[in-house]
C-alpha cells in the first residue's frame, strides 16, 4: 500500500488480513459488478480483498487465469463467494481446496454478519475491526 510521508510516496506493509473473493462466471453477466461489490462492503470490513479482477488480465488462457486465482487463494487467510444461480466448476474447485488447506471460508454476507469467521489471534492484536463491526 502507498501511502504519503513527510510529502514522498512510501510503500507500506498492508497488515490487514486477506480475503479471496470469487464468483461464478461463465453465464453470469454480473460477475465483475458482483466482485466490486463484495471488494468494497468487505474492504469497510477491515479486510484486503483480492478478486479475479485484480489478478487476472483480458485474453488470458482460461486454466492460467484459475491457476493465479488458485495461487492468491492459498495465500489468503480467508475465502468469500458470492452466491448466485449460475453453476460453475472453478468455484466449486476453490471452495474443495479451501476447506482441505483449513482456510476459513463463508459466503460474502457471512463474512460481513459473522464476527467470528476468523479467530481472533490472526486479527494482528486487534488492530483491525472484526468482521460485522462495519
Amino acid at each position: 500500500m502507498l501511502v504519503k510521508k513527510d510529502g514522498l510516496l512510501v510503500q507500506t506493509l498492508d497488515k490487514r488480513p486477506q480475503i479471496y473473493v470469487s464468483c461464478a462466471m461463465t453465464g453470469n453477466k454480473e460477475w465483475a459488478d458482483l466482485l466490486r461489490e463484495a471488494e468494497v462492503s468487505l474492504s469497510m470490513c477491515g479486510f484486503k480483498v483480492v478478486t479475479a479482477l485484480m489478478i487476472c488480465k483480458p485474453g488470458e488462457d482460461r486454466e492460467f487465469k484459475l491457476y493465479k486465482r488458485l495461487r492468491v487463494l492459498m495465500t489468503s487467510l480467508g475465502f468469500a463467494y458470492i452466491k448466485t444461480k449460475h453453476p460453475s466448476p472453478s468455484l466449486k474447485l476453490e471452495k474443495h481446496l479451501a476447506k482441505v488447506f483449513g482456510i476459513q471460508t463463508a459466503s460474502v454476507d457471512e463474512w460481513i454478519e459473522n464476527k467470528d469467521i476468523l479467530p481472533y489471534s490472526k486479527l494482528l492484536q486487534g488492530s483491525v475491526p472484526m468482521v460485522g463491526d462495519c
